[in-house]
């Protein structure tokens, strides 16, 4: 499926036993950048960069595991977890080794990338990468804790808006919401 500069979304089987969505844009034989969103986000946070990369690159998104539209299991949501399904990933389509980006907690995903499957990692960028946890960030584990399905559409929306540096469009927002 198209969505627009010439992103298609699709969804790939892994040897871990998932399903993950993800947006794939640019050169077939382009060298590989794959992006991994943060907490409560999908491959959308990734939406507005991937336009903006040279047409060389071959760029992947992830919908990473319990997000999106990719699958949801009961249990085993670790940063081992989540770097075991970047590398099957990485096998399901084809790359050898990429340009991991990891933004907020998938910044805490693409550090264990690394460090468990260095041979996959050409190079490593980090985006808002999480510190030692503090008392902000603890208050915020208790709160997320304390959910309950379906999430109030009014935590969501001051969450999200809580992690904007820059003024962006409301319509993208409102899709992220």
């Amino acid at each position: 499926m198209s969505v627009e500069e010439n992103i298609q979304l699709a969804t790939t089987p892994l040897s871990t036993g998932l399903r993950l969505h993800y947006a794939e844009r640019g050169d077939l034989i382009g060298e590989a950048i794959v992006f991994l969103h943060g907490y409560s986000d999908s491959w959308f946070s990734f939406s507005r960069v991937l336009p903006l990369l040279a047409p060389s690159y071959h760029a992947f998104a992830l919908t990473q595991r319990g997000h999106g539209d990719s699958d949801k299991p009961e249990c085993c949501y670790t940063p081992e977890d989540f770097a075991a399904d970047v590398n099957a990933f990485m096998d399901a389509v084809g790359i050898e080794e990429a340009i991991l980006v990891g933004a907020s907690t998938g910044a805490l995903f693409a550090q264990r990338m690394a460090l468990s499957y260095p041979r996959r990692v050409g190079h490593l960028v980090l985006i808002g990468a999480q510190t030692p946890a503090n008392e902000a960030v603890m208050g915020l584990v208790e709160e997320v804790r304390a959910l309950e399905d379906p999430v109030p559409p009014e935590f969501v929306r001051v969450f999200q808006e809580s992690t904007i540096y820059q003024p962006v469009p409301q319509e993208l927002l409102d899709t992220v919401v």
